[in-house]
């Protein structure tokens, strides 16, 4: 499974429609993870 893909993809929140920005991922014992920044 490639990162890329992950890290480089929008998120929009389906609530609020606010934009996020990743800032950093990493995987832990198979767990993804993803530290993000919200736009309000």
């Amino acid at each position: 499974m490639s990162n890329d893909n992950k890290i480089n993809s929008p998120l929009i929140c389906l609530k609020t429609g606010s934009n996020a920005k990743k800032i950093s991922y990493f995987d832990k014992d198979e767990v993804p993870y993803v530290k993000i920044r919200m736009k309000i």
